[in-house]
């Protein structure tokens, strides 16, 4: 005779000193509520301290501490269901939030239905330490820019206007040879730590570019023009199973690079990108996306592409296209990814081709 496990659903309100707990059973009914500590000895203590006996189910939403707060549950055979904040409309849409509201919600929606929580699936530990040296590169560089606009309005204050310095990254270098002995004390110390940001992230292209040597996907994906260790490693590590994604076409939306909608009877607005899912991967697509169709870009089916979106003119015509490029270059690195094959520049062009003749 087989005996079913006792089913019991707990979700977790994460935050960054405690975690808000709700325990419920199959019929729905609270078993418990309190607060744990947010520290991974107190956490795994709590997990062992559960009857292996019972079918156990974790919710928890997605956010900094969720990928370990999984890893740790899944070593104690609890099923973890890892919930998108972006999709739990109910949670967050009320006038009478609370932690353990919160927690309470989340452990009747796991119940009910797990779909209704849009579950999304974590990157193993390695690869998220992976993109993060990429995410505190990113953040190098938007500290060193942030460094280079205050010197030059600081100096534009006082009249003073820098020449010949077309990047942040030169400005350490070239400033000091135009600033009188005064000014350059005033602006020395962020130049100083611009000059240490320029170093940091040269290292950090180190590790990326090594990175990318150990992995022949991104080797894949960089025979594209345009499609550097920076932008092949994102995708890689954002994407991380190409088979999850039922269809290649889908990846635009799942990297929020397709239109949102709103229509209602004869009215269909044109609106922005939906700017769903990994931020940093879109933003590396679109920077690649504006390489292959700027001055700089080789010619090839992809260029075409975008030129001619931009040649059609309208409201922001570049913006549009580098979009549109960026969307049709996730699309082809996931299916080269799929398939294994290499690049071929002119595929579509030579498909015309054979359909002329």
């Amino acid at each position: 005779m087989i005996t079913m496990k006792m089913k019991q659903w707990i979700a977790m309100d994460l935050s960054d000193k405690e975690d808000e707990v709700c325990l419920i059973d199959e019929a729905g009914k609270k078993i418990r509520s309190h607060k744990i500590d947010n520290r991974p000895d107190v956490i795994d203590q709590f997990f062992s301290e559960f009857d292996k006996n019972i079918d156990l189910t974790l919710i928890i939403e997605a956010g900094t501490c969720s990928g370990w707060i999984s890893e740790i549950a899944e070593s104690h055979g609890i099923t973890v269901i890892v919930a998108n904040p972006r999709k739990l409309r109910a949670i967050w849409d009320t006038v009478n939030k609370s932690d353990e509201r919160d927690a309470e919600l989340l452990a009747r929606l796991g119940r009910v239905d797990p779909l209704l929580l849009a579950p999304i699936k974590h990157r193993s530990m390695e690869a998220q330490a992976h993109l993060s040296v990429i995410r505190l590169r990113e953040t190098a560089v938007k500290m060193r820019g942030i460094a280079s606009n205050s010197i030059r309005g600081t100096l534009k204050t006082l009249g003073i206007f820098l020449e010949d310095i077309k990047s942040p990254e030169q400005m350490p270098k070239k400033a000091p040879q135009q600033l009188p002995s005064n000014l350059l004390k005033l602006v020395e110390p962020l130049l100083i730590a611009m000059s240490t940001l320029n170093q940091q992230i040269v290292s950090y292209d180190k590790k990326i570019e090594k990175l990318c040597k150990t992995i022949p996907t991104c080797q894949q994906f960089m025979q594209i023009n345009g499609v550097g260790p920076i932008t092949a490693l994102t995708f890689f590590l954002t994407v991380f199973d190409p088979n999850r994604i039922t269809h290649t076409r889908d990846i635009g939306a799942y990297l929020g690079l397709v239109p949102k909608r709103d229509q209602s009877g004869t009215v269909d607005k044109r609106l922005g990108i939906t700017k769903a899912g990994d931020t940093l991967c879109r933003t590396s697509l679109v920077r690649a996306a504006n390489y292959i169709i700027g001055s700089f870009g080789q010619d090839c089916d992809l260029r075409s592409f975008g030129l001619k979106i931009k040649d059609k003119g309208g409201k922001s015509p570049t913006k549009r296209a580098s979009t549109a490029v960026a969307r049709k270059l996730a699309v082809l690195l996931l299916s080269m990814w799929r398939s294994g094959e290499d690049y071929k520049p002119f595929r579509k062009s030579k498909k015309k081709e054979a359909i002329a003749s």
